[in-house]
């Protein structure tokens, strides 16, 4: 068996898994490609396993290395957390935090930390990456740091409620309808029979060909046409300003869009329940400092 105080091994494995080289592995631990040779024939030893075996784009993990992975990346990351907890936080201290969530999140929240990581916190670089579906194993591994997801969506959010996670409750995410400036049907105010015989945008990261929207109009006995249907929250405020279509979407999405393109935010024509917004993260950084930094300035910034 591998000694457990003997974490050079355990970040060597981990240093592997994540290069699939050992040339690659090596740089990354400041280690020559002999002595990770060297560490690697030692984990065979100990686990009786020959844990990678050659492949056409590098080393293929075999299934021990496979079910190692994420107790060794956890275990790592826990302790990694915890020596850093030890410490006040730095904040020249060079390091990289992983945030993921939409795009229409990476919109609202990116803008609203920048300043305060720049200013405050200048060797912290903060990266983003799309939200997609196992990004609560990620988090387990190391290889995101937060995520923001909404509560109560199906297909989005039943990953929120694992134990190991830890939950904050960001805001309210509220809606309002994004028309191109001057669109007739804004004249003199939006109405329910005038909004449902627009065309309009459905902006559906999952792909779902309804929204919370049809779900309300259905419950009316109404229904409106879907004109266009989009992956990405980014695209849609572009395409409204060019178009009569109407696009139904978060209101810090439309408010920002307002700022910026020949579009207008207006209040829904119906009651539209307002969508809590979570920032989640794994409970083996709950108390890293630079993490618990990060969490507070991007709560601050996205107070509605």
């Amino acid at each position: 068996m591998v000694n457990p105080t003997d974490l050079t091994l355990l970040e060597t494995l981990e240093a592997l898994l994540d290069t699939r080289s050992v040339t690659e592995a090596g740089r990354r631990l400041g280690l020559s490609q002999s002595a990770v040779s060297h560490r690697l024939r030692r984990l065979r030893d100990d686990l009786g396993d020959p844990l990678f075996v050659a492949g056409s784009e590098g080393l293929v993990p075999t299934e021990r290395a496979r079910a190692l992975e994420a107790p060794v990346r956890e275990g790592l990351g826990t302790l990694r957390g915890a020596l850093r907890a030890a410490r006040p936080f730095d904040p020249n201290e060079e390091r990289t935090l992983a945030m993921a969530g939409s795009d229409g999140t990476e919109l609202g929240a990116a803008p609203r930390m920048l300043a305060a990581v720049r200013t405050e916190a200048p060797g912290l670089r903060v990266i983003t990456r799309p939200r997609v579906p196992g990004w609560s194993e990620a988090l387990a591994r190391g290889e995101l740091d937060l995520v923001i997801v909404p509560a109560g969506v199906p297909g989005v959010s039943e990953e929120a409620e694992k134990p190991a996670l830890v939950r904050r409750r960001l805001f309210d995410e509220r809606f309002v309808v994004l028309l191109r400036r001057g669109h007739p049907a804004a004249k003199p105010a939006l109405t329910l029979a005038g909004y449902v015989a627009l065309d309009h945008v459905l902006i559906s990261p999952t792909g779902s060909q309804k929204g919370i929207v049809d779900q309300v109009l259905a419950a009316r006995g109404e229904q409106r046409r879907i004109a266009f249907q989009l992956a990405h929250f980014s695209s849609g405020p572009f395409l409204i300003a060019e178009t009569d279509l109407a696009l139904t979407c978060p209101a810090v999405l439309g408010r920002d869009a307002a700022a910026i393109l020949p579009v207008e935010a207006h209040p829904p024509p119906l009651p539209l329940p307002s969508v809590p917004i979570l920032l989640c993260w794994h409970r083996r950084s709950h108390e890293d400092p630079a993490h618990r930094w990060l969490r507070e300035r991007l709560v601050r910034g996205m107070a509605r």
